[in-house]
């Protein structure tokens, strides 16, 4: 890509910035790269919990008016679907981990960057908090809250908040996001703003990671 084609480029950014940055990167992919998934996983782990509170109100009852020996196969189908519901759990952890890992991600980050053909100008952790990935039937998708209310399974999740500083081509960019949001640890993208500053392409990203840390810590 020449100059001239590079100028035409930044004379169209402002609608670039509002309709493929803001809508495609922060809707799409993060819909493709972290909702799909999650939302399987929510219901897998909602519906397990569901059959384990039927079966508890199940034995309940049945002590009351039933042989001890089917209370017990109860009980033991209850283990089951507890161990299942603990299997669940470990396969988020290959994409939600049980610590923060801050370092594995910056070093992630810089790599990407080279490969991308982006040069990074500053890269920190912005912001940690606490919310709940709540899987929302009416509407189909993942969303996040800071409480879930008393009818809501939710995942609490620690959140990390990121922000860098780079300059490239609007390829490189591209490249980028598109390698970042890959990776196999969830990232979702919260803001692309693309400046000019003497003749030079400058992006500021935020983006979003999480961990899920273990019961009982």
């Amino acid at each position: 890509m020449d100059f001239e084609e590079l100028k035409e480029q930044w004379e169209e950014l402002e609608n670039w910035k509002k309709l493929l940055i803001t809508i495609f990167f922060s809707g799409v992919i993060i819909y493709i790269g972290y909702m799909f998934f999650l939302k399987a996983k929510l219901t897998q782990k909602e519906i397990l919990e569901r059959e384990v509170n039927k079966l508890q109100s199940d034995i309940n009852y049945l002590k009351k008016y039933t042989k001890a020996e089917n209370v017990k196969k109860l009980n033991e189908k209850i283990k089951s679907i507890q161990t299942k519901i603990s299997q669940k759990e470990k396969e988020l952890k290959k994409y939600i981990p049980n610590k923060p890992f801050t370092e594995k991600i910056l070093i992630r980050v810089s790599k990407i960057a080279d490969k991308s053909g982006i040069e990074l100008e500053s890269f920190s952790i912005k912001e940690k908090g606490i919310v709940y990935a709540v899987y929302k039937k009416d509407i189909n998708r993942v969303i996040f809250k800071d409480k879930p209310s008393k009818k809501e399974t939710g995942i609490k999740l620690n959140k990390l908040g990121f922000e860098l500083k780079s300059t490239g081509s609007i390829e490189s960019l591209y490249k980028f996001l598109k390698n970042l949001i890959n990776t196999k640890r969830i990232v979702i993208l919260d803001k692309v703003n693309i400046s000019k500053i003497k003749g030079n392409l400058v992006f500021n990203i935020k983006f979003s990671s999480y961990y899920m840390e273990d019961k009982g810590r």
